[in-house]
C-alpha cells in the first residue's frame, strides 16, 4: 500500500474518495536513466554493473539520452531484488586518445585469482585516424568495486572476417570441456544483406589476456541486424543462449540446446517478455536464475513518441517448462 494523501476538495469530490501514490516497482538511479545490466552474484549479493544514462534538454525542453551514447558504468547491490544500493562509477571514461572515450556493454567473470570486466570501448575520433572505433577492453578487480584497467588487453575485430565498427558486448566465461575461456562478441559479418549480418562471434584465450578470434562465428542464423548483449547459460540438460535485435520488434530473444556446440533450436515463443524489453542477461545464485534487462522511456513521456535509451531496470525470475522452453515470474 502506497502512502496516503490528503487532498484539498475545491470541486466537491465525494469524500470517501482517496488518492495513493505507490512505491516504485522497477529500480532507476535518481538522476539518470538505467541500461545494459550486466549482473554477477557472489556471496548472496548481485552485482548489477549498467549503463548509466544521463539526460540532457533539447530545445523543446524534453529529456533527451545524451548525444546518443552512454559513458557510465555505474554499479547497484541487491540481496532481494527491491532493496538496491548504489556504488556510483566503477570504470571511469578514458581520455580523448584512448579506446574507451564512451563505456558500452560488458560482463563480469571470476577466474585466475581475480575478477575480469569485459566491456565495449567506443572512440569516436578514430574513424579519422585509421582505426577501428569500437574494441573489447579488460579490467581487472579483487572485490567488485574497485576496478583497474588492462589496456594491454584491448583488442578489435578481425576486418578479414567482420565488419571493423561493430564489436561489443563481450561475454566471457569458463568452458569446463575445452579446458579453456571462451568469449561470445557482437560482431557483423562482411556480406549477406544489410540488416541481416549480425552474428555471435566466439574468442578463445587460456589466459583471459590473449583472445583468438575463431574465423566461424559462434551463431549466425542471417536473421538480425545486430546480436546484442549476448548470454549463456544451463539449467539442467538444456543450454541458453540469449541475445538482443531491434531488427524486427526490439526484444530480448533466446534459442536452446542440448549442448554448447548446437543445434541451437528457436522454441515457438522465443522472448520471456514482449517488445522493449532490451539487454536481458542473466545470473543466477545456485538456485534460481534471474533476468535482468531494461525497460525504455518515451520521447517527451508520451506513448505515441519513439522509445528511447535508458530507462527502468526490470527484473525476472526464470523457470524451465516441462519442454525446456522458459518463462518467467516475479522474483
Amino acid at each position: 500500500m502506497g502512502s496516503r494523501v490528503t487532498l484539498a476538495n475545491p470541486h466537491n469530490m465525494p469524500i470517501g474518495i482517496q488518492l495513493f501514490t505507490m512505491n516504485p516497482i522497477y529500480y532507476k538511479p535518481d538522476n539518470g536513466w538505467a541500461g545494459d545490466p550486466f549482473p554477477f552474484f557472489k556471496d548472496g549479493t548481485f552485482y548489477i554493473y549498467y549503463m548509466f544514462d544521463w539526460r540532457e534538454k533539447d530545445i523543446n525542453g524534453e529529456s533527451v539520452p545524451s548525444d546518443g551514447r552512454t559513458a557510465r558504468s555505474h554499479l547497484i547491490t541487491t540481496k532481494d531484488m527491491v532493496h538496491f544500493v548504489e556504488h556510483g562509477e566503477m570504470v571511469p571514461c578514458g581520455s580523448g586518445d584512448e579506446a574507451d572515450v564512451y563505456l558500452g556493454t560488458g560482463s563480469v567473470l571470476e577466474g585466475l585469482g581475480q575478477y575480469h570486466m569485459f566491456y565495449t570501448g567506443y572512440n569516436p575520433r578514430y574513424a579519422a585516424q585509421g582505426k577501428q572505433a569500437t574494441a573489447v577492453l579488460h579490467a581487472v578487480s579483487t572485490d567488485l568495486l574497485n576496478w583497474k584497467k588492462v589496456p594491454g588487453d584491448t583488442f578489435n575485430s578481425p576486418t578479414e572476417i567482420s565488419e571493423a565498427d561493430d564489436w561489443k558486448d563481450p561475454f566471457p566465461f569458463w568452458n569446463e570441456e575445452a579446458g579453456e575461456f571462451w568469449m561470445l562478441v557482437c560482431a557483423r559479418l562482411k556480406t549477406g544483406p544489410a540488416r541481416r549480418r549480425g552474428c555471435t562471434a566466439l574468442c578463445t584465450s587460456k589466459d583471459l589476456q590473449h583472445w583468438q578470434v575463431q574465423s566461424k562465428p559462434y551463431y549466425a542464423p542471417g536473421l538480425y541486424n545486430d546480436h546484442d548483449c549476448a548470454d549463456l547459460f544451463s539449467i539442467g540438460d538444456w543450454w541458453y543462449l540469449f541475445f538482443s535485435e531491434y531488427s524486427e520488434q526490439v526484444s530480448t530473444r533466446y534459442r536452446m540446446a542440448r549442448s554448447l556446440a548446437g543445434p541451437w533450436l528457436t522454441p515457438a515463443i522465443d522472448t520471456c517478455d514482449g517488445r522493449a524489453l532490451y539487454a536481458g542477461k542473466t545470473a543466477g545464485d545456485g538456485a534460481n536464475r534471474y533476468l535482468f534487462g531494461w525497460i525504455p522511456t518515451r520521447q517527451g513521456s508520451r506513448d505515441y513518441r519513439p522509445w528511447q535509451f535508458g530507462g527502468a531496470l526490470v527484473v525476472h525470475k526464470l523457470w524451465q517448462k516441462a519442454d525446456g522452453t522458459l518463462a518467467v515470474r516475479p522474483p
